[in-house]
This record gives structure tokens, C-alpha cells and sequence, in this order.
């Protein structure tokens, strides 16, 4: 699929230049009656894809902005993905009782990964609560001890247009990404990799998926780990998601403000491992591109 880059230029030590945020999913060897969570309609009367490979999971809570960037409910009244979406911005998900629900995002705050220093990671804030009449799921994060510790686990990695396939995550760490197009050699987001091998199934997000989730399964549940940030140009290519576990004391204190509260599996791990945990990935040549249309 042809990408389009919003910026892009050369690449620094510990940096990358980037980044186009990240029209629909690459799947290779991709098949609509595997990959697409609807059939037709999308995104105004979407029609349920019977066959989808996750469609025995609650899938209610992953979501969609008016621009069709996907975004992921955490509570009946917040919600996660990259730092692009604004306040007056309308958010759809496709409930369990088989209707689009929409709301109006209210508020939003950007994640900082220290001090003042911002992440890709955003929550939005609804103007009302959603009711639980209206049957829209919510998700869980989970937490493990380091950083390290999600390295090998499988993901399934959604795009633009509910497209969804799988990867594995092969790199974590803390990388310098901000500015996109400039980075100013500051530490500024716990991300993880995925690469596009050649292996049915797998997933290279592309312009349009950035903020799109990707969740690992917990028994008959999924948990949302990470929301797709930029794509490394390389051999082979590499989807960046921003580590959503990495963050989840400073979500967590977000979703509290209005009584509410971010779910975990397992323990919570000492904040101090986020930071230290082998220093800056250095991406040294690898030109990273942001993913999304502005």
C-alpha cells in the first residue's frame, strides 16, 4: 500500500526523524474474511464480520474519531490513543447491542514521560459517562515487571477501518521521538517494536493507524498494551507503539479526577523501571515516519 510522508528527513543518533502517523492496516497475505472486523458499512451502519480472527472477544470499547483514527475506551468516560485528537472531537464505537454509539470528547490530556516532557500517548475525556445500557466494552492494561518482559509476546495490532492482524514484539525501550521531523535528543517515550516479516497474518501499520490499539489476550479477555505511534523505514519494516503499561501511574491519576480507574492484570511494577531500563533505544540510521493525516 502506498504511503504518503508528512515529514521526513535525516536521521540522528538516538533519534529518528519522523514520521507521517501511522489507509488501512498492511496484512501480509492478507484475507478480508480474517482480518476485517466488519464486513461493510464502515464507519456509518458497519456489518458484523462473522469470521474475524478476534470476533470471540468483547470488541465494543475499540473505537474510531470523525477523521476514523482508531482510539480505545479505558473507562465509561475515558479513552486512549496518540496525541492528535482535540476536545470537540467525536468518537463512534459499534456496540454490543449491534448500533453506533457516539459521544463528544470533552477534554484531553497529553502523557508526560518526565517533568514536561510529552509522550504520543493521550487521554480524552467524554462529556458524559458512557451507560452501561448502551453496551460498550472498556479495557485492562497489563502489567509486567520490566519492559523487557513484553519482549516476545504476541499482539494483535489493529488499524485504520477496524483491520486487525498479529505481531510479535521484538524490541522495548525508551526512545527519543519528539518532535516529529526534529527530535531534540530528550528521552521522551517507552515504545516497542514490531517488525513486518513475511508471515501470514502479520501487520506494518501505515498512514491512518496511528492511535490504533494493540492488545495481548488475557484468558477470554484483551488488555490494551500499546497505540501505534510511527514506522521505521528499514528492512524490514517496523511499527513504533507507544507502551501504554509504561504510563499507567500518570493515566491512572488522569482517570481518578473523576472517580474512575485504569484495570490491570498482575502487579503493578516500581515506577523507577520505566525510566532506567537500558537507557535510549538507538535507532541510529533508521528514518522513522509519523502516521497520521493532519
Amino acid at each position: 500500500m502506498y504511503r504518503k510522508p508528512l515529514l521526513i528527513g535525516l536521521c540522528a543518533i538516538l533519534s529518528g526523524t519522523l514520521v507521517n502517523r501511522v489507509s488501512a492496516l498492511d496484512v501480509f497475505n492478507y484475507s478480508a474474511a480474517t482480518n476485517e472486523r466488519f464486513s461493510s458499512g464502515f464507519p456509518s451502519s458497519p456489518v458484523v464480520n462473522s469470521s474475524f480472527f478476534l470476533s470471540g472477544y468483547d470488541l465494543s470499547g475499540i473505537g474510531w474519531t470523525s477523521g476514523n483514527f482508531g482510539i480505545t475506551l479505558i473507562s465509561p468516560r475515558h479513552f486512549l490513543t496518540a496525541a492528535h485528537v482535540s476536545a470537540g472531537t467525536t468518537v463512534n464505537f459499534f456496540s454490543l447491542g449491534g448500533t453506533v454509539e457516539s459521544y463528544a470528547v470533552e477534554s484531553t490530556y497529553t502523557i508526560l514521560h518526565s517533568g514536561s516532557v510529552s509522550t504520543d500517548l493521550l487521554v480524552g475525556r467524554l462529556t458524559t459517562a458512557i451507560s452501561p445500557a448502551d453496551q460498550v466494552n472498556y479495557y485492562s492494561t497489563l502489567l509486567l515487571d520490566s519492559v523487557n518482559d513484553y519482549l516476545g509476546l504476541t499482539v494483535a495490532a489493529f488499524g485504520s477501518g477496524q483491520r486487525a492482524g498479529v505481531n510479535t514484539i521484538d524490541t522495548a525501550g525508551t526512545v527519543d521521538m519528539l518532535p516529529f521531523g526534529t527530535p531534540d535528543s530528550t528521552a521522551d517515550n517507552v515504545v516497542f517494536f514490531t517488525d513486518y516479516d513475511s508471515v501470514t497474518g502479520q501487520t506494518q501499520g501505515v498512514t491512518g493507524d496511528s492511535g490504533s490499539p494493540s492488545f495481548v489476550a488475557i484468558g477470554g479477555s484483551l488488555a490494551l498494551i500499546g497505540t501505534h505511534s510511527a514506522i521505521v523505514d528499514a528492512s524490514p519494516d517496523q511499527t513504533i507503539d507507544v507502551l501504554v503499561p509504561a504510563y499507567f501511574s500518570q493515566v491512572n491519576t488522569r482517570l481518578a479526577l473523576d472517580g474512575y480507574s485504569f484495570g490491570a492484570f498482575v502487579a503493578i511494577p516500581e515506577p523507577a523501571t520505566w525510566v532506567t531500563m537500558g537507557g535510549v533505544i538507538a535507532l541510529a540510521t533508521a528514518c522513522i515516519r509519523r502516521r497520521v493525516n493532519r
